[in-house]
């Protein structure tokens, strides 16, 4: 238990705080107008003229959603403005209100301009102040002040950001700014915290629990804050202290705000300078997730009774996190070097140990890490892949522990892996521009010692990025380098340094350069016989071309001699072929392709592997989107070189080699004109690609990746020539030949698109038989491709248009399973998918998984459910009539608890009242509804049989008509699938049936 500190301090007792009025005065910009989204005229249209209370609720849960969990800040806005023309008041209007607040909070954190996301949370802060002070009496006032706070913590972090590309005037005016924006809001947090503290500990909601915490801690880390900027900051660094303090006490010790609270105490005793003080709360943190002492681990895993499961460590993960960068630094401060290493590769041991992933605290938390290793220096020995990472003063000490050479580093070229890591996987924002900074300076880092292999890396960067003089001078490096190590080492390294810096000079046309440098590789660092072998035939190549060009040199001649000794001692031409096939390969595949070109250009004529090398470049080409130089390459060896008699082959393995090639070349071929046709929708193209492809299955019927592409292609060919037959021939042999394959999948998902638009112009019979054969193909589409949520969505929709309710419970419980989880769907998935989930469970007779799922979509206290989903509930708990004349059914519902039952009446009645009164079929179905609700609740209270009948006596005064003539007419009248569904004496025979069961 870490103590906490003795002084304490009054908490502005001199201060008295300012009126919201008195802070809106301060000179914000004024509020941003955000051009409205085309989108948003389909997402809200049509309008109906008044909304009702439900719906307006709706539509601003809606509009916080767009901007919170989408950031469709622009929609959010226009979707708040259509609701604001309703003229709506009361506590609606200030909902609404406070809703426009949080739209331009979620904007500007959203915003990847510094400036611009500094005008939008001064945008916030006047919405909020605005809204506090004209609506001092609200019910959301406290969330607006709660609101305002978080802001205000949240711009100070914004305005750090912008400070690290600002200086001069600009920079002291943004500070200045930060001071005041924390000075004035800090006085609101005593009032808010204090009000949620005098809730007893056992009302309070866990919603109570996160706010009090959270404006417990803003508060400490912005008087903390204060403290750091201001030159007397003493006092507030005190008053910061005893407030981290008491949220310290309130939660405890081992809780995530005391957790938090440790940390933000820890980050003032740093600003302070007490890095004695810092360490020992930055320690707590971590002693109590993940220490770094084994024994403290132990002890932690048997007071939790078990090990710790994944979910567990990735949580506890993200407090280790939180803590190494400020105990990596109090360390450093004190001296304590081997402590400060020791923590800063803990976090990423635990990470590399447990395959954690890590979060954006995490990363900042590396290049922190990296930056203090690349401070401290030393040496890095140990299993890296596995969490065993070490630190060591020297190199003598770590090859002393560790004795593997794969395991040993230094910290420089660790520095620049954390550095690399956090670039590659932060791709444009913040995160990258600091990786990239310290990338720049571990490279330009004066009188650093840097290992052999980084040297050899950069050079290597340079060669294949063309810049051969850089490269060459690098490899002279490199070799300095070398001269201080074991000559095993030196070997490791020698020969491909050679060689490396043979071809930076043979591809600068320094020939007689190149031979030497192989030379040197072969004669100088002989030892590898891959090298040997690569470096000889090199000096070979390289000697005969100078030679030729200096005819009668007798040195010249020698050394030509001397190269064919070498070749002749070192590996036979077909064996360097071979190395020169297979390390063209390994290039490819990493993605060098003008090297592994380089390496195949190096193959003879008259090598087993030369037409496989020959097709293999004008991939390289293709790869390097050289497409025209490709296709020229492969036309000229299909058409040209395979057809001349003079190539005609004997041998078998020769044989083989040329189908392999031949299987490459035409398919890379059609490839090709298929990317380039749909560039050009050229038919001719098109055309082309439909005959040079469609025999490719039959030709290589062993190419099981390439056959189904090119089936594919054949198929893309024949839809774009609106060859719809042939189309449909190629996907009917996909399927019965390749049913599992991603590409027939993807075929099966361009046909859906196909009759989709053909679709739209049937109706009737013919249109709904097109929609059963668009449902199975995007079933199979979905079932072979990644599936995203929109085309699982189609085809549930589809489903269930086609009244397949046993696949639209399969798509849609997929749905659920694959995106429940996911915020960016929350909406959909509330508003969308468990309401169709519902349905299709109720029509599978699984009533009560089906009240399961719909039941916290309308019961909840913020739920807003559609009508659609309220109709699909009642039917849950109540049954319904299903149905006509002597076939009617009473389905029986799964029954509910008194709550339900009067949830369940009251939103009928708001659908009856909303409705088209005594003048709608959909409207008659509803107070049906109604009735045999209260009918099958009258089961259980016997009371409610009577409301049952009142509801039937008010229909039959209003009819005077037993037969109900009028409901029959009105279905009669009705439109589309509600005239189908409910007319025909459908309704009205239901009618019937319910006045025999109520008299």
């Amino acid at each position: 238990m870490i103590a906490a500190p003795t002084q304490q301090s009054l908490l502005f007792p001199h201060r008295i705080q300012p009126k919201a009025s008195a802070l809106a005065s301060r000179a914000w910009r004024p509020l941003l107008t955000a051009p409205l989204l085309f989108l948003a005229f389909f997402l809200t249209a049509p309008v109906q003229a008044q909304m009702s209370s439900s719906e307006v609720k709706a539509e601003i849960a809606f509009a916080r959603g767009l901007a919170a969990d989408w950031t469709f800040v622009d929609l959010a806005q226009s979707v708040l403005a259509t609701v604001e023309k309703q003229g709506i008041s009361g506590k609606a209007r200030e909902e609404l209100e406070l809703v426009k607040c949080e739209v331009f909070v979620s904007g500007a954190r959203s915003e990847p301009d510094a400036i611009a996301r500094l005008a939008l949370f001064e945008s916030a802060f006047e919405s909020y102040q605005l809204f506090i002070d004209g609506y001092s009496n609200s019910d959301f006032k406290s969330q607006a002040e709660t609101g305002l706070v978080n802001t205000a913590s949240i711009y100070g972090r914004a305005i750090d950001l912008a400070l690290e590309e600002s200086v001069g005037e600009k920079a002291t005016e943004l500070i200045k700014n930060k001071v005041e924006v924390l000075t004035d809001t800090v006085f609101l947090t005593q009032d808010l915290i204090d009000s949620l503290a005098s809730i007893p500990e056992d009302e309070r909601t866990e919603a109570n629990r996160r706010e009090l915490a959270g404006l417990m801690l803003n508060r400490g880390q912005m008087l903390g804050e204060i403290g750091r900027i201001e030159e007397e900051g003493e006092a507030n660094f005190n008053r910061a202290l005893t407030a981290l303090e008491d949220m310290i006490w309130e939660f405890g010790e081992e809780s995530v705000p005391g957790i938090r609270g440790f940390k933000a105490m820890a980050d003032i005793h740093s600003y302070r300078g007490h890095y004695p003080d810092a360490s020992r709360y930055y320690k707590a943190i971590i002693s109590n997730v993940l220490p770094l002492d084994p024994k403290r681990w132990d002890r932690l895993i048997e007071a939790n009774g078990r090990e710790f499961n994944t979910e567990e460590i990735a949580f506890r993960f993200t407090f280790l996190e939180l803590g190494t960068p400020g105990i990596v630094r109090t360390y450093q401060e004190m001296g304590e070097t081997k402590l400060a290493a020791d923590y800063a590769l803990h976090m990423y041991n635990w990470q590399r140990k447990e395959g954690l992933q890590y979060t954006r605290e995490g990363y900042q938390a590396l290049l922190d890490v990296a930056k203090a290793l690349l401070d401290i220096g030393g040496y890095i020995g140990g299993n890296q892949a596995t969490g065993e990472a070490q630190w060591f003063a020297t190199e003598e000490e770590m090859k002393s522990a560790i004795r593997s050479k794969r395991q040993h580093d230094d910290t420089i070229s660790f520095s620049l892996k954390i550095a690399n890591l956090v670039n590659q996987e932060n791709k444009g924002n913040i995160l990258q521009v600091r990786a990239q900074k310290l990338i720049s300076v571990i490279s330009t880092k004066p009188g650093m010692i840097v290992s052999p292999d980084v040297l050899l890396q950069a050079a290597q960067g340079e060669y294949f990025d063309g810049n051969y003089d850089a490269a060459i001078a690098g490899l002279h490096r490199v070799l300095a380098a070398l001269d201080s190590h074991e000559d095993a080492e030196r070997l490791q390294y020698g020969a491909q340094i050679m060689n490396l810096l043979a071809n930076a000079h043979r591809r600068s046309d320094r020939e007689l350069e190149a031979a030497m440098a192989f030379r040197e590789g072969v004669i100088a660092w002989q030892g590898d016989p891959e090298q040997d072998q690569l470096n000889s035939q090199g000096y070979l190549s390289m000697i005969k071309k100078v030679v030729q060009r200096n005819p009668g040199d007798t040195t010249l001649d020698a050394l030509k001699t001397e190269a064919e000794n070498l070749v002749t001692r070192y590996g036979k031409e077909s064996k360097a072929d071979e190395i020169h096939f297979n390390r063209g390969m390994k290039k490819y595949a990493s993605g060098d392709f003008d090297g592994a070109s380089e390496d195949f250009d190096k193959i003879n004529a008259d090598a087993d592997y030369y037409e496989r090398a020959r097709v293999q470049q004008a991939v390289c080409d293709f790869r390097a989107k050289r497409i025209d130089a490709a296709l020229a390459a492969f036309d000229e060896y299909i058409d040209v070189f395979v057809t001349d008699p003079a190539h005609t082959l004997e041998s078998p393995v020769r044989k083989a080699k040329r189908t392999e090639a031949l299987a490459a070349a035409e398919f890379f071929r059609g490839l090709g004109l298929w990317m380039q046709a749909k560039q050009s929708n050229d038919q001719a193209q098109w055309a082309r690609i439909d005959e040079l492809l469609v025999a490719y299955p039959s030709k290589y019927p062993t190419q099981d990746v390439l056959v189904p592409w090119t089936m594919q292609m054949v198929f893309d060919s024949r839809q774009a020539r609106g060859d719809q037959a042939g189309a449909r021939q190629m996907i009917d042999t996909m399927l019965r030949d390749w049913p599992d394959n991603k590409r027939t999948g993807s075929s099966s998902g361009a046909y859906y698109n196909a009759l989709l638009n053909q679709r739209k112009e049937m109706t009737g019979e013919e249109s709904r038989a097109v929609l059963s054969e668009m449902a199975n193909f995007l079933q199979i589409s979905n079932s072979l491709g990644s599936a995203p949520f929109k085309s699982l969505r189609n085809e549930s929709r589809h489903w269930l248009d086609l009244g397949n309710f046993t696949e639209a419970e399969r798509v849609l419980t997929l749905l659920v399973t694959t995106h429940g989880q996911d915020p960016d769907q929350a909406g959909q998935m509330r508003t969308y998918i468990l309401p169709d989930l519902g349905r299709a469970l109720l029509f599978n007779g699984k009533v009560a998984d089906a009240k399961a799922i719909l039941n916290p979509l309308v019961m909840d206290a913020d739920a807003s459910p559609s009508k659609a989903t309220v109709l699909t509930w009642a039917r849950c708990i109540s049954g319904w009539l299903s149905g006509a004349d002597l076939q009617i059914k009473e389905i029986p519902g799964a029954g509910g608890t008194e709550e339900e039952w009067g949830k369940l009446i009251t939103k009928l009645d708001q659908i009856s009242k909303a409705g088209d009164k005594w003048i709608s079929c959909e409207w008659y179905e509803v107070k049906l509804m109604v009735i045999y609700s209260y009918f099958t609740w009258s089961k259980t209270d016997s009371r409610k049989l009577v409301s049952a009948k009142k509801q039937l006596a008010q229909m039959d005064s209003f009819f005077d008509d037993p037969t109900y003539a009028a409901v029959e007419q009105y279905c009669a009248e009705a439109e589309g699938e509600t005239r189908q569904r409910l007319g025909a004496g459908v309704l009205k025979s239901r009618y019937i049936h319910m006045a025999r069961l109520l008299r």
